[in-house]
C-alpha cells in the first residue's frame, strides 16, 4: 500500500498459472476488490494513516 496525493493506492498482482510469472498489476485507489485467492473488498477511502478504520460516523477518536 502507497500514498497518492493523501490518499491511499494499492498494487495487486496476480500469479499466472500458465506462465508462472505475475501478470500486470490491478491498482486500486478508492476501494480494493478482488476474488483471488478469496473474495475481498476494502473501502480503502475509509482507512486512516494507522491502517484501522474509523470507529463509528461521528465518533470521537483519539489521535
Amino acid at each position: 500500500m502507497e500514498e497518492q496525493d493523501g490518499k491511499p493506492v494499492v498494487y495487486v498482482y496476480e500469479l499466472d498459472p500458465a506462465t508462472n510469472s505475475y501478470a500486470k498489476p490491478s491498482i486500486h485507489h478508492d476501494r480494493l476488490k478482488v476474488g483471488v485467492p478469496f473474495p475481498l473488498a476494502v473501502e480503502l477511502a475509509l482507512q486512516r494513516r494507522t491502517g484501522r478504520a474509523p470507529e463509528e460516523p461521528g465518533a470521537a477518536t483519539v489521535e
